[in-house]
């Protein structure tokens, strides 16, 4: 059977790639402040506990002298201090900037740039995908390019820019696509990118290993003897990948909670919440665990659209199944552990298989996983839509980008307000710069692991600890790694040490005000501030109780 196509001329790649690098940068000014486009920091609060995090454990790293363990972050959560990459500190982007600190040293954190880097690099990655199935017309490349960007999946990324490096997986998406078309080449090359991973995040290693499994498992059903080829360049990205891992402290994650709390809820991947088309759809509709916003899939309207184009050639379809086998596979795999062994459909448990699931624990928000299906069938429908229906593309693949855009509208929005609308400080900055700066380290109380949830109130005053690269006891992290005491009343039972600044978060202070050492406590903001050295408290009135202060919700 011919394969039809949408009539066009073939467009050098260099044109196809800057009108995708165009498209990505329009999206970056759109929504990223000059500030982060800069290095620098926000003029007031930290945007977010998330990003504050990455950017303290950053400005720890980028100012500490090069020593062994690389990663090693000595002053955060002494005495064992922490990895890098726990912290989402974004080891390349981190490394890199490292290493560039003596001619670029006015930058004091590379999360928002890398976040900006991610943005722009995402449309061009589309094209280099679509590319590598041999469509080299420039309508189907500007359209993907725009379907890419507007990914409902990837702008609601936005909090997590370790995690917003989506661009990796259409780039090995690109490869798996040109190792089938006989590149050698592409086979190595997809294992080389797969591997660089491991210094961005756990999960999108993970996700970006299955595309060079699935290029050997395409090529040994295809009976291509190629296949070795794949399953050797595969095992060396592997064993690599381990005995980096190793080198750098990277195997030891700590605990991350149970499996199958932060999934997939199956009707998310129609409902259109946080949609600008179709505004009033609670995300709360699809969230049955209380967790499964991050298994947040919703396809876009644009996606839906070329998915019910392609769905009119049942037959062409079936074919791509076919010819994709290892890839079918993959994507299956990820999306069974997205859903994990409780599937659920809106608020409805539809299934439920009970069994032993502690050694999938280290993947708690395993929703995650539904990116890689989301990013290959967002290249496969536009590219049946060209082969299927042809006429129809002409009309559809516009369309399709265009309803992306307005679908996409209300994230982008919610995008630029998170990182531009400043945050409430829970205490006197400058007060507590002056406090931070009269002492030598710093201990908050009760430490992280004891705070369920999304801990601001941790982050505040590390934000300004960083400043100093003063010693902490703790540090907000996603895995627990260092279990501690969480009871602030025997804490606080003696005195500070010399030199110790004790900080009660909100929450606490009335166990400050009964503690026996209250005379050592004085009461700043939300805060009460714990010291052997009366004189830096002189000004601050006793601890009274909570004092409730506006702080800017979570995104």
């Amino acid at each position: 059977m011919r394969i039809s196509r949408v009539s066009g001329r073939p467009v050098n790649a260099l044109l196809c790639y800057c009108i995708g690098l165009l498209v990505g940068i329009s999206f970056v000014f759109i929504v990223f402040p000059p500030w982060a486009l800069h290095g620098m920091l926000p003029a007031g609060a930290p945007y977010g506990a998330d990003p504050a995090q990455q950017i303290v454990a950053q400005r720890y790293f980028l100012s500490q002298p090069w020593h062994w363990s690389v990663l090693h972050v000595d002053r955060l959560m002494q005495p064992w201090g922490i990895n890098l990459a726990i912290a989402d500190g974004i080891p390349l982007a981190a490394l890199v900037a490292k290493f560039l600190r003596p001619i670029l040293p006015h930058f004091d954190q590379v999360g928002t740039l890398w976040l900006a880097l991610c943005w722009a690099l995402q449309p061009a990655s589309a094209i280099f995908a679509l590319r590598g199935a041999d469509e080299r017309r420039l309508m189907p490349a500007i359209c993907v390019a725009i379907l890419a960007s507007c990914q409902p999946t990837f702008l609601a990324r936005f909090n997590h820019a370790s995690l917003s490096a989506h661009f990796f997986l259409l780039v090995l998406l690109g490869c798996y696509l040109r190792a089938l078309r006989g590149s050698n080449a592409a086979i190595w090359w997809g294992c080389a990118v797969a591997g660089i991973l491991l210094l961005v995040h756990p999960y999108l290693l993970f996700m970006g290993l299955a595309f060079p499994a699935a290029t050997c498992c395409t090529l040994l059903c295809r009976g291509d003897r190629r296949w070795r080829v794949a399953l050797t360049a595969l095992m060396s990205a592997v064993a690599l990948v381990f005995l980096v891992a190793a080198l750098l402290g990277l195997t030891r994650g700590g605990n991350a909670g149970a499996y199958g709390f932060h999934t997939l809820n199956l009707a998310g991947l129609v409902y259109p919440a946080r949609s600008g088309l179709f505004p009033g759809f609670p995300i709360e509709a699809v969230d049955a665990t209380g967790g499964q916003s991050e298994g947040y899939a919703y396809l876009g309207a644009g996606l839906l659209l070329l998915l019910a184009v392609a769905c009119s050639r049942p037959c062409l379809m079936w074919r791509a199944v076919k010819a994709h086998i290892g890839l079918l596979l993959a994507c299956g795999v990820l999306t069974l552990l997205a859903l994990s062994n409780k599937v659920y459909f809106f608020h409805t448990e539809i299934l439920h298989i009970h069994a032993a699931t502690h050694a999938l624990d280290g993947f708690r928000a395993s929703g995650r996983f539904i990116w890689v299906a989301t990013y290959t069938l967002l290249v496969g429908v536009v590219l049946l839509a060209l082969r299927g229906r042809p006429a129809w593309a002409r009309v559809c693949l516009p369309l399709a980008a265009l309803l992306s855009i307005a679908d996409a509208s209300a994230l982008l929005a919610r995008d630029r307000d998170f990182i531009s609308a400043p945050a409430a400080w829970m205490f006197d900055p400058d007060r507590m710069r002056q406090l931070l700066r009269a002492h030598d380290s710093l201990t908050v109380l009760p430490p992280n692991a004891c705070i369920a949830g999304i801990n601001m109130g941790l982050m505040q005053p590390l934000w300004l600890a960083a400043e100093t690269q003063m010693k902490t006891n703790t540090m907000y992290l996603g895995r627990v790694v260092h279990p501690k005491s969480c009871d602030v009343a025997s804490a606080l039972t003696q005195p500070p040490a010399p030199g110790e600044l004790i900080l009660v978060q909100p929450g606490f202070l009335a166990i400050a005000a009964r503690s026996p050492d209250a005379p050592y406590c004085k009461q700043l903001g939300a805060y009460a501030a714990c010291t052997n050295n009366s004189s830096a408290l002189a000004d601050l009135p006793p601890v009274t109780g909570e004092k409730q202060v506006p702080a800017k919700p979570a995104w």
